[in-house]
């Protein structure tokens, strides 16, 4: 037939394009034959017990997806051969619903096994390995075939081994991930402390070992312990370890390994040089978890998900702010006998990092979720003050401290100290342990906000009516070491050991809804910074001294601590001590040249040595002051007037500098920091010195030797004023488990993970000059004979681990102990002070980037603009499943919320599709630029590197979708529609609007489906489509079930339980599909039980309840001279058509299980799902010069008729379809049985003509054919008289070609055209 235009319907049939028909049922067009076929039926592919929620088409089969309302799921793989292989048979934690139906993706990796991949916007996104569990015969834990899988947290325990290696020296991370027998990774788990790797063998003793360079290459390894929770659910682990080595970290991959359940083993990391490179991101920022996600994609190995849920925001602030926080302390021997506990080993820098006393710390508390990474960060309050902690300090006076009361004078709770013991164990025996509640502090200016995360609540809800809101923001502060010191009572206090401070916790409540996310918890504070520290640093503090009688007055840090007139030496200069003005060799301080203005000094404690000695100046010689192995006295009341002093200048000064305006000559290669005190007549206690033997001026005499420790305050009125909005934060790495709610009692629960090192410091602290001009550096770095060293070493809570410091090619970085007997050193003349090497590797603390809780802060759960993006890892070659590494700033937010929601994503060639409710867009992987002999690429970057393109802009949306199951790509493009609009669309790189091809009407008015507005054609209403690959046709099938004409107040919008539910005689009813209960349901809607309103169950199958309108029709491509047009309805309404490689499937669900039917069986015709014979017709138009009326009186046709046994067979050429019936607006034939042998039609060589036909309506008043072109028989007469039998005289006639398709015929109809006469004008 030539020019067949198809079906029309958006006017009268007399003004039809010529080729049209007005209605067709269950035909198609034979694209090769050039005719219209009676369409094939279908033929049973395979069964299943359960209806089907999802199918996964692939290239070698598909997989079904099935469930039934007991709650048993199975799943099953159809290979290509048609068998039907069980994957899983009734399980019961897969939770499929028959309201939520599956979509999903597959791949086949590099061994050749099917990878599948699916979402249901219900349940979390999964993944499996389909050949693996077949070859296994069982199948796995769920979470085991999760995108995102629960992650249990294995233990590490890390030895550093001085043999055995080549690591480099710096810090090291471990970390861990895990992977489940089919291939699923969990997140890498929460790195490690750092073990800091030296290059000294612990056989050279403490003294001896330090740290090195970073990079410098060592003997060293690190042997790993690693214990998991025995779960079966992982077959490996993956190491991982963060390394840094001069402040620059890299993320590697050490190695794989096999675990077997509750089976621990060691691995010895022994080398870096050749480790996979990891990206860093991956194991410091979350990676992304997903709880749910509509719609999945894959292109070019990547895996994208839209319109994506994730796990909601944790409201714990209420109980975090009931739990209390408390200090604890353990007292560590720091010195020559303990190398293993100082710093400069694991024990002392890993297991025992000590928080700042009388520091303040901001608090947190964390979660370890199950789906791996942590939830948000809790600020934790500190201890409510008192009236009396906000008055101003009284314990020092004016005079002393350069503070005026009323003035500047600071508060008790800002110097003093407002902590508590609760209990202290070890006496003077120096292993002493103890704890207390915190000291207090609060913001002046800042206060907690009113609201639900201001309340105070416990396992009991709010405890009372206690809130924060209104109250002062509240941190915790650490005791002083003078508050330690005075608790201790332990002469080796302050010498060979120090205290170590750590926490305890108390009353942590955690609801079980929480507990239900959660592995455990850990406790984490804000990093400090230099706007937030209220300490800089601690030391001893010496004065400077001024030179008289020289030209101009200079200052020097001589080591002098009294004033000094030499009357035996002719020309020696006065010194006079300058009590406003002090010195310090704080290592941190000197080390970090920090930008900060201390505002006060605070005396910790006094130590004197008794140390008589005299030294001969004739000599260049050194003393040693060793506070770890000498007796000491501690003298010191607490609180006494020297104690607290006001700092009102502070600078570094470097080595070898004069600063003419505080006439300073600092001629040292050491550094130092110069404070300006009040010039009070108050002496601190400083360091004492010596004196001349006044018997003998080339000698001086120690009788003692004192050294007074300080901390560097400063008084800030506000700090971390940003507690909500923090993101960097330290960690402790000790998962407490979730039932433990408090370490009370518990000595051993308490933790260290604090910013400070129990250390050694080691510097020179005095130096005696005699008959020095010191307004000429030269001249003093040339003297070397009146040169007296006096070397200090001492234990300090150290910002630096300074045990670890090194020497380099530098001399002057030379420290006691290691280098005391470098006698090149000691004697090299008027260098008489050294400088610090130190590896800042050695301060790596564990510290990661999180968010604080701040309500104010939306976390969206809901996403339905997104597209998550899971990027792959390379090529598959072995286990791997390879789709799911989603990184949490890996995705793209489209920008135009008002196309509405994401409904389906697709991938088209090189492009992504995005269908929004409202529009289209297209996300390309690349341009190219076609030059006249190549393709030149403009961009391989990400598909989202530039904005997707709108197809058809308009400012409310053109290509909408809100039917997820009636997309598909195929030759002709990508077919969509959008049921709002009533339109249907095909995208090749341009838009055809399909539908509007002699249907416009048809569908605006018809593509909606009725009241219960699913996209849901599994169940329920929804549409679907597909693409026959062997007659190229698009068939588009509407699944809708109509309520019957009883129920009315339809209630079908969303509601609590995302259910539907209807209003029937005084009852509501919950839709369920395939619940076939027509009673009371056992679990009733939030909203109708808040109304108080009784809910039931319909059974969606019951046509008592329901009526079907389900309507399936299609589309050829080559109609209308290939520009495309309607075919017909077909008889057939599918809840879900696919397609693998090799057939078309259709699948039909009830509730007692479900059928997948080929779409094409070449034994039938118009058979489909039973043994029920459709016909096969269409109602060609002729409206030839339609403006004139005509009788219409022979039809003339020509017709192949083919055996189905052979296909390519013609049969007897005797045969013809089976029916024929004429019609126009007023006059019906009726359908008439074509009976060559009754003489009604005649044939020649397959040309048939037919005549014998008249008008047969009884009563043309009334209708003869209903809405949907079907004969009314009651207005048809089966015979009339002769006088009645009317010919046909219209401006048109419909000529109905209708095969019954009983005989296992094709009829192939070639052409149908008639003989008319013209009767007149018009």
């Amino acid at each position: 037939m030539e020019n067949l235009i198809g079906l029309f319907t958006d006017g009268v049939e007399v003004n039809a394009p010529y080729g049209s028909w007005a209605y067709a049922k269950n035909i198609l067009v034979n694209q090769n034959f050039k005719s219209i076929s009676n369409e094939f039926g279908f033929s049973v592919e395979t069964t299943t017990p359960y209806p089907t929620v999802g199918v996964i088409p692939t290239n070698k089969g598909y997989v079904l997806f099935t469930t039934n309302n007991a709650g048993k799921n199975s799943i099953y793989y159809i290979d290509e051969t048609g068998t039907k292989n069980n994957v899983v048979v009734d399980n019961t934690t897969l939770d499929f619903r028959f309201d939520k139906p599956i979509e999903g993706v597959f791949k086949f990796n590099n061994l050749g096994e099917l990878i599948v991949a699916w979402t249901d916007n219900y349940n979390e996104p999964r993944i499996m390995n389909v050949t693996a569990i077949l070859a296994a015969g069982s199948f796995p834990a769920v979470n085991t075939i999760a995108l995102f899988p629960n992650n249990y947290n294995s233990y590490l325990l890390e030895t550093l081994v001085d043999s055995g290696g080549s690591l480099l020296a710096g810090a090291y991370q471990f970390t861990t991930k895990k992977i489940t027998a089919y291939g699923t990774e969990t997140q890498w788990e929460l790195a490690r402390q750092p073990i800091y790797v030296n290059d000294d063998a612990d056989s050279l003793g403490h003294n001896n070992v330090d740290g090195a360079e970073g990079g410098t290459i060592t003997n060293k390894s690190i042997q790993l312990n690693v214990t998991h929770n025995g779960s079966t659910e992982f077959s490996k682990i993956k190491i991982g370890i963060l390394v840094t080595i001069n402040g620059i970290s890299n993320f590697y991959l050490y190695n794989t390994y096999n675990i077997d359940s509750g089976v621990d083993f060691q691995v010895s990391v022994t080398d870096i040089s050749n480790l996979e490179e990891l990206d860093i991101d991956e194991l410091l920022i979350n990676k992304a978890v997903y709880d749910t996600a509509k719609t999945i994609e894959v292109l070019n190995e990547e895996m994208y998900l839209g319109n994506i849920t994730g796990s909601g925001r944790i409201d714990y602030q209420k109980y975090a702010n009931n739990i209390k926080i408390g200090w604890t302390i353990r007292l560590r021997d720091i010195t020559v006998l303990t190398l293993a506990g100082s710093s400069k080993k694991q024990e002392g820098n890993h297991d025992y990092k000590s928080f700042m006393p009388r520091e303040v710390y901001n608090f947190y508390i964390f979660f370890y979720l199950k789906k791996g990474g942590l939830s948000e960060f809790y600020h934790i309050p500190g201890r409510e003050l008192d009236v009396a902690d906000r008055v101003e300090t009284t314990a020092f006076a004016d005079a002393n401290t350069g503070f005026t009361t009323g003035v500047d004078k600071p508060l008790l709770y800002e110097v003093e100290d407002t902590c508590t013991v609760i209990t202290y164990s070890g006496g003077g025996g120096g292993t002493g342990f103890g704890n207390g509640l915190m000291g207090k502090f609060e913001n002046k200016n800042q206060t907690y906000s009113t609201g639900i995360d201001s309340e105070i609540w416990n396992a009991g809800g709010q405890i009372g009516s206690s809130t924060l809101a209104g109250e002062k923001v509240r941190f915790h502060k650490f005791p002083s070491s003078r508050f330690i010191h005075d608790l201790v009572l332990d002469s080796e206090y302050g010498t060979k050991k120090k205290e170590v401070f750590g926490i305890n916790w108390d009353d942590v409540y955690i609801p079980d809804d929480i507990k239900a996310q959660i592995d455990g918890y850990g406790f984490a504070y804000a990093k400090r910074d230099t706007n937030d520290m209220t300490i800089y640093g601690n030391d001893y503090l010496q004065y400077l001294s001024k030179i008289n009688g020289w030209s101009g007055d200079f200052r020097f840090d001589s080591g002098i601590n009294n004033d000094y007139n030499n009357s035996f030496l002719s020309g020696t200069p006065r010194y006079t001590l300058e009590k406003d003005k002090v010195s310090s060799k704080c290592l941190d301080l000197l080390h970090s040249k920090l930008a900060i203005s201390p505002s006060a000094i605070m005396l910790e404690y006094y130590m004197r040595i008794a140390f008589p000695a005299t030294i001969d100046l004739n000599n260049n010689v050194q003393t040693l002051v060793d506070w770890t192995d000498t007796p000491i006295i501690t003298k010191f009341s607490s609180p006494n007037n020297a104690a607290l002093r006001k700092i009102t200048e502070y600078q570094y000064l470097p080595n070898d500098i004069y600063v003419a305006a505080l006439e300073i000559a600092h001629y040292s290669k050491q550094p130092i920091i110069y404070f300006k005190l009040p010039n009070t007549n108050t002496m601190l206690p400083a360091t004492t010195a010596p004196y001349h033997n006044p018997l003998d001026a080339t000698k001086i005499i120690y009788d003692n030797e004192s050294t007074a420790y300080y901390s560097f305050l400063s008084l800030k009125s506000d700090i971390y004023q940003d507690y909500k909005e923090l993101s960097n934060f330290i960690i402790s790495d000790n998962i407490i488990d979730k039932d433990d709610t408090d370490s009370s009692g518990q000595i051993d629960s308490a933790i260290f993970f604090g910013d400070c090192y129990a250390t050694l410091a080691s510097h020179i602290n005095h130096v005696y000059f005699e008959n020095i001009n010191f307004s000429n550096k030269d001249v003093v770095h040339a003297l070397g004979s009146k040169i007296h060293y006096i070397i200090h070493n001492y234990p300090v809570l150290a910002a630096n681990n300074w045990n670890l410091r090194h020497k380099t090619e530098d001399i002057l970085t030379a420290y006691y102990p290691k280098y005391v007997n470098d006698i090149t050193y000691f004697n090299n003349p008027g260098y008489y002070a050294w400088i610090n090497a130190y590896n800042n590797d050695y301060t790596k603390l564990n510290e990661i980037i999180g968010t604080a809780y701040n309500r104010e802060n939306i976390v969206q759960s809901r996403f339905p603009y997104r597209i998550a993006i899971g990027t792959s890892k390379g090529i598959d070659n072995d286990y791997s499943i390879n789709w799911a590494d989603f990184q949490a700033n890996n995705f793209y937010e489209l920008l135009d919320r008002n196309k509405g929601e994401i409904w389906k994503i697709i991938k088209y060639n090189e492009a992504l599709l995005i269908y929004q409710k409202y529009c289209l867009t297209v996300a390309t992987v690349k341009d190219k630029l076609i030059t006249t002999t190549q393709e030149i690429y403009l961009g391989t970057g990400d598909i989202f590197d530039r904005k997707p393109n709108e197809v058809a802009f308009t400012n409310q949306g053109y290509v909408g979708n809100e039917s997820q199951w009636a997309i598909e790509v195929c030759p002709l493009g990508v077919v969509s529609l959008d049921k709002n609009t009533g339109k249907i669309f095909i995208f090749n790189g341009t838009l055809d609007e399909v539908s509007s091809k002699g249907m416009r009407n048809y569908f605006r008015d018809n593509l909606q489906t009725s009241d219960i507005n699913t996209d849901n054609p599994f169940f329920l209403n929804g549409l679907t489509l597909t693409y026959d690959r062997i007659y190229n046709r698009i068939i588009i099938s509407k699944k809708n079930l109509v309520f019957s004409q009883e129920f009315t107040n339809l209630e079908s919008n969303s509601n609590p339980d995302n259910e539907t539910y209807v209003f029937y005689r005084g009852i509501y009813y919950i839709v369920k599909a395939g619940d076939k209960r027509f009673g009371e349901w056992d679990i009733q809607p939030a909203g109708l039980l808040a109304a108080g309103k009784h809910a039931e169950i319909l059974d969606w199958e019951d046509s008592n309840l329901f009526t079907d309108t389900s309507k399936t029709i299609s589309y050829s491509p080559v109609l209308n001279q290939n520009r495309g047009g309607w075919v017909a309805w077909h008889d057939y309404h599918p809840n879900h058509f696919f397609i693998d490689r090799n057939n078309n499937y259709v699948l039909r669900n009830n509730l007692d299980g479900s059928t997948v039917y080929n779409l094409l069986d070449t034994t039938k015709k118009g058979v489909y799902y039973d043994t029920t014979v459709y016909p096969s017709y269409f109602d060609l138009i002729f409206n030839q010069e339609a403006q004139i009326s005509k009788v219409f009186n022979v039809i003339f046709w020509d017709t192949d008729v083919y055996a189905l046994s052979d296909i390519y067979k013609k049969v007897n050429e005797t045969l013809t379809f089976t029916h024929i019936m004429i019609y126009n607006n007023n006059q019906c034939s009726g359908l008439i049985r074509l009976d060559k042998s009754k003489g009604l039609l005649r044939n020649t060589k397959e040309k048939w003509a037919f005549n014998e036909f008249r008008d047969m309506v009884i009563n043309s008043v009334n209708a003869f054919l209903d809405e949907n072109k079907q004969l009314i028989n009651t207005n048809i007469a089966t015979k009339k008289a002769w006088f009645n039998e009317n010919l046909f005289l219209s401006k048109f006639i419909v000529v109905r070609i209708y095969n019954d398709n009983v005989l296992p015929y094709e009829i192939n109809v070639n052409s149908v055209y008639t003989n008319l006469k013209a009767i007149k004008n018009e």
